[in-house]
């Protein structure tokens, strides 16, 4: 009787770097393309993130590069359950909040959030990747939410609030103990 092929475990291991690299390369030369504006890629994918993302956009592309440059050195999935990248999501999140602000100070007529979004689309349109756009949609939906139930101070507490929770998860401290550093 004939026997039957296995597979080797090297072989699934080789098979599982190579995914990890090669997802840390394409990461890498996407995040470059769109940080440099280069070709339509470049171009149109940095107009994506930045309509999304607003004008914090290049912290998306840096922490891309980073993940893509972690892939090809660890070759292992990244653990989001990990506190310290919950909090770089929180401080990145109270940012765009606290940034869509300048663009709420602008004095639009009728739905403030519809008016914005079309604004966004514009942006997108035209291909003008010069355009403030404020927090972007992410950063819009979240500020006209705050915005309707805690009114204008509400929304500038809210991320200061934020930021100091992604910094004391970040740092993996207490408030205690940032409270005894001052």
């Amino acid at each position: 009787m004939a026997k039957e092929k296995t597979q080797n475990v090297g072989t699934k291991e080789n098979e599982r770097l190579f995914h990890y690299e090669i997802l840390g390369i394409i990461l890498l030369i996407l995040s470059m393309l769109a940080i440099a504006k280069m070709g339509l890629i470049g171009k149109y994918l940095m107009l994506t993130v930045k309509v999304l993302f607003g004008d914090w956009y290049f912290l998306i592309f840096l922490l891309m590069i980073f993940y893509a440059i972690r892939c090809i050195i660890v070759h292992r999935r990244l653990k989001i359950n990990n506190i310290r990248y919950l909090g770089i999501f929180i401080s990145i999140l109270s940012l765009i909040l606290l940034s869509h602000f300048s663009m709420h100070v602008k004095n639009y007529e009728g739905n403030s959030l519809v008016t914005t979004i079309q604004l966004y689309f514009n942006s997108f349109k035209t291909e003008n990747a010069e355009s403030i756009v404020g927090g972007g949609i992410i950063g819009a939906s979240l500020f006209y939410l705050c915005y309707y139930l805690l009114s204008e101070v509400g929304v500038i507490l809210i991320s200061i609030l934020l930021f100091f929770l992604g910094i004391v998860f970040i740092c993996k401290k207490t408030i205690k103990d940032f409270i005894k550093m001052m």
